[in-house]
């Protein structure tokens, strides 16, 4: 619906449209991405659809066995990235449905960088998965790489942000069991800052 209500508002799912349970706009406001209900016993989806309505919704594969927590992030117009109840990891799907979404990284994130290329994840482990702050490119074309140093028995990570070009801010129990603590490390895509995977980074007093 035009902001000078100069039109009616416009269905954007045709009928029987279904029960929308929550929905995200990307950045430049293009294109929406929508959790609706799809089938019994409280089924849902995610769709994309145009927020002018100049084409219908499209399904992205994606469905949950009931209403989930989702966090939704948006690298770029064209895409997606979420984690979300029910599923295991942060995932990247295109928003015109073209393929499926692809498992970007085990752990879940955090923050995007300003341009949307690179990812900040974070978690405290498990079965094979390594436990840390992590940067990740959100198009996948490398695997992620570990920022800062191994956490301690226990340890685990509170948030973690992008504060300058090449420049991670996080809180993690790194140094003393139980202690939350900031500290500032390099970022591994940014090899003119000197960071590499380990090394040790300083504290923030």
């Amino acid at each position: 619906m035009p902001i000078d209500a100069s039109a009616p508002a416009q269905a954007l799912f045709p009928n029987p449209a279904p029960a929308v349970a929550q929905f995200w706009i990307s950045p430049l406001g293009t294109r929406a991405v929508v959790l609706a209900e799809v089938g019994p016993v409280h089924k849902h989806a995610l769709f994309s659809v145009p927020t002018d309505g100049s084409t219908p919704p499209v399904a992205l594969g994606v469905t949950f066995p009931s209403v989930p927590f989702v966090r939704m992030l948006f690298p770029d117009e064209g895409h997606a990235i979420f984690t979300a109840q029910f599923t295991s990891g942060t995932f990247r799907v295109p928003l015109d449905g073209s393929s499926p979404a692809v498992l970007l990284d085990p752990r879940g994130p955090q923050a995007l960088s300003a341009d949307g290329s690179l990812l900040l994840v974070a978690g405290p482990g498990g079965f094979g998965v390594d436990p840390g702050v992590f940067v990740v490119p959100t198009d996948g074309s490398a695997a992620a790489r570990k920022l800062g140093r191994a956490l301690p028995l226990g340890g685990w990570v509170g948030a973690a942000k992008f504060a300058d070009d090449g420049i991670v801010l996080y809180t993690a129990t790194e140094e003393r069991a139980g202690v939350m603590e900031l500290f500032a490390s390099g970022l591994p895509f940014a090899p003119r800052h000197g960071a590499s995977p380990g090394k040790p980074v300083p504290r923030v007093r």
